[in-house]
């Protein structure tokens, strides 16, 4: 429900992210700017989906939740807000792109869960699951890691990292019965 003092600082035909009275008022009360960023949350999202791409890709692609990435814009905004010069002559929405944008990067690309696996991992990813599809099975870490020349360790740690191969763990510790 919209308050009293956000409804009384509204202007028909203009939107929030302009009102430089609404903004500036949003600076001095802290339940208006809870009301303000709630109000705006899709132009946040319009932000990262114009520079990052899809919503729903980003949070595949980053094991991230809508409500993260979206507590991340805020925390970009209200760091335009606290930093905008009123009277500069620019507007709040040119100015606020790139303090949403960081906030955004910080969180994916610092503090993701995502583990980017090397060169060298994808390479012995790609052996594995050829020995795999020669072998019919996927056999176990010791015998992967003679066949390949490396240590078993190696064979574990890149199994361990690797999300997209989540299933060769399971067929490692799969025992198939004689029948």
């Amino acid at each position: 429900m919209t308050s009293k003092k956000y409804k009384q600082l509204r202007k028909e035909g203009l939107p929030d992210l302009h009102n430089n009275e609404l903004l500036k008022a949003c600076k001095e009360d802290e339940n208006l700017l809870a009301e303000f960023l709630d109000k705006n949350k899709e132009f946040i999202f319009s932000i990262v989906a114009q520079y990052k791409g899809n919503i729903e890709s980003i949070k595949e692609r980053f094991n991230v939740t809508e409500e993260e990435l979206l507590q991340h814009g805020y925390i970009g905004m209200i760091t335009a807000l606290r930093d905008f010069d009123f009277d500069r002559g620019i507007k709040f929405t040119t100015f606020v792109y790139r303090p949403i944008l960081w906030e955004i990067n910080q969180f994916l690309y610092n503090d993701s869960k995502l583990v980017r696996l090397s060169r060298s991992a994808i390479d012995l990813i790609k052996r594995m699951e050829k020995v795999e599809n020669d072998l019919g099975y996927f056999p176990p870490s010791d015998e992967m890691a003679k066949i390949l020349g490396c240590t078993k360790e190696r064979i574990e740690e890149v199994l361990r990292f690797s999300n997209d191969l989540s299933y060769l763990d399971a067929n490692a510790s799969f025992e198939i019965g004689d029948d």
